[in-house]
């Protein structure tokens, strides 16, 4: 037995008080006398007769309630055979290999085990393996909630796992006070480490899945020719010990341009060209399914590599008119009302037509509206400009003079809105977001009536604005498992993508707002896509950090000693209400 708080022994000096108050406790009986004359001409003892203890069941009762609480306070817990306690890492696999075979779903299962396995005075700590190793929780027997459901969020994505980085996070975790141990989750896809692998914890490596013959598509890339249409390229390997036969199919947007069949030998690769013309999204398919399906099927957007195409609605002369002109790739066109035609961004200059384009949009000078509140233009002010946000950064607008300001009240900005620029008495310049159903960026001011058009800040801001709504700064293609760029972003499957969080599906992801192509995310790998059992990296495990160990706190038994003084009491109210 182990008492955690032994200062509460100092409750047993109840005892010896209980013990005196039962001996010096008179008990008096109510007697019927016929007179007291008699009792009058005695005289009292020389000496008191020595008082003895009570030997009674109230007395045995009273010391009980006292002893049970007095060790309850010491908390007193049951070690016999309780393990000490210990910090256990957990590094899990999270690259795209492992949504092969269920083998993610195993690691799930078994982290899942493991956090319930946890004791009350263990710890855990939960890292990622993947190009970009994370700590993704820590705690103990109280959060093991809290860490299960970060496990449940985790889904499949990524190559190129680093394994050095992943155990320097783990090594970073380890206690000195607890028994370490190190489980590793993982299928084995790792590239190889030029440098040592250590870790000072008892180590088992836990690997998952099975070795599956698997043929997918490791590579696929386009590049702009000069007469406007698109060179593609694809590469098919086998990662099997047997001959491949497959159907390639080429999609451009959704009609089918190419049907290749294949014969792919063990171990090998074939590469496919085509030429297509100009086109919104190419696709690839490799059929028929095998057990990894991931990499049967890559998306690259062909659009990305043309020009913008911009429409600027306005009902006079502007000098946006003039630098949209003159900005790279801007196939511009100019009217008093949005264009009929499909395009990319619409600039609203001092106008906002009730029914709005299906472009993204960049709304200069609005007028008042009850979707967009804004107030009369506030002249002749001129104020330092604070910028917010980072996508504008490196934008200096102090020297500009706001003539023709239009304020908006805080508290009537659109939802899905956010100042990003304001002045030095904070009023918002330059709002940006998501407002109905669009990529948005507002410029609450009249380009006529400031002198910004003067100022190198002009150029600058617009690119900035339009490099936002469109996603022109960002790359065609980002590997499976690449953390989301910060861009409002739709998954493949329709849903928002959180900017915190990895691009774990296959297919494309869109601007919101935006008509262009997207950033394409696909998992052919030839790391991932080799489903071959691999061989468990060598590690060697050091000495674990020295410290003074916890002792094992076993199971605490205050809550039975709390609950035995509640029976005693009980029963001595019974006894004393009885007698």
């Amino acid at each position: 037995m182990n008492l955690l708080v032994p200062l509460g022994l100092i409750g047993l000096i109840a005892l010896p008080i209980i013990v005196v108050l039962h001996m010096v406790r008179q008990r008096r009986q109510r007697v019927r006398i016929p007179t007291i004359r008699l009792w009058a001409a005695l005289t009292p003892p020389p000496e008191r007769q020595q008082r003895t203890l009570p030997l009674t069941l109230l007395l045995a009762l009273h010391l009980l309630v006292a002893t049970c609480l007095a060790l309850s306070l010491a908390q007193p817990a049951w070690i016999f055979g309780a393990a000490a306690p210990r910090h256990l890492v957990i590094i899990l696999d999270t690259t795209s290999s492992m949504a092969a075979n269920r083998s993610f779903t195993q690691a799930q299962q078994q982290t899942d085990d493991l956090i319930n396995d946890l004791g009350r005075d263990d710890s855990l700590a939960i890292v990622e393996l993947n190009h970009e190793a994370r700590l993704l929780g820590y705690g103990g027997y109280a959060e093991r909630q809290q860490l299960r459901q970060i496990v449940a969020e985790l889904a499949p994505a990524g190559n190129n796992a680093n394994l050095a980085q992943s155990l320097s996070i783990a090594n970073a975790t380890l206690a000195n006070d607890r028994q370490n141990q190190l489980i590793v989750l993982s299928d084995g896809a790792l590239p190889a480490n030029s440098t040592p692998l250590s870790v000072a914890a008892e180590l088992e490596w836990r690997m998952l899945g099975e070795s599956t013959a698997n043929s997918g598509i490791v590579n696929f890339a386009s590049r702009r020719l000069p007469n406007q249409r698109n060179a593609l390229y694809a590469r098919v390997t086998n990662f099997s010990d047997l001959p491949a036969a497959r159907t390639l199919t080429l999609l451009v947007d959704g009609e089918v341009e190419s049907e290749q069949n294949l014969v792919i030998q063990p171990g090998g690769s074939e590469e496919r060209t085509w030429e297509v013309a100009n086109g919104e999204l190419a696709e690839l398919e490799l059929s028929p399914n095998d057990g990894y399906t991931l990499d049967d099927r890559a998306v690259l957007a062909l659009s990305r590599s043309g020009s913008l195409r911009v429409h600027l609605a306005t009902l006079t002369p502007s000098p946006l008119e003039r630098m949209l002109r003159s900005l790279p790739n801007i196939e511009l066109s100019v009217g008093s009302t949005v264009s009929n035609q499909r395009v990319d961004l619409t600039v609203l200059n001092g106008v906002l037509p009730q029914q709005l384009p299906t472009s993204a949009l960049l709304i200069v000078n609005p007028p008042s509206d009850p979707r967009l509140p804004t107030q009369d233009s506030v002249l002749g002010e001129q104020a330092s400009s604070a910028v917010l946000d980072a996508d504008f950064a490196g934008i200096d607008l102090s020297s500009v003079q706001w003539g023709g300001r239009r304020p908006i009240n805080r508290d009537e900005i659109p939802a899905g809105l956010n100042s990003v620029i304001e002045t030095d008495t904070q009023s918002p310049l330059v709002l940006r977001g998501t407002w109905q159903e669009h990529a948005t960026i507002v410029w609450l001011f009249n380009l006529d009536n400031a002198n910004l058009s003067a100022k190198l800040a002009f150029p600058l801001l617009t690119a900035a604005s339009i490099a936002n709504l469109t996603g022109g700064s960002l790359p065609e293609q980002l590997a499976a498992g690449s953390f989301a760029p910060n861009t409002p972003l739709t998954r493949p499957d329709g849903e928002a993508q959180a900017l915190d969080q990895r691009l774990n599906q296959a297919g494309l992801y869109r601007v919101v707002g935006s008509n262009r192509g997207g950033i394409a995310v696909n998992f052919g790998d030839p790391q991932e896509s080799n489903l071959q059992q691999q061989t468990q990296p060598m590690i060697s495990q050091s000495p674990q950090p020295e410290g003074d160990r916890l002792p094992p706190q076993g199971t605490p038994l205050w809550p039975l000693l709390v609950g035995l003084a509640l029976v005693a009491l009980i029963f001595e109210w019974w006894y004393s209400f009885r007698s």
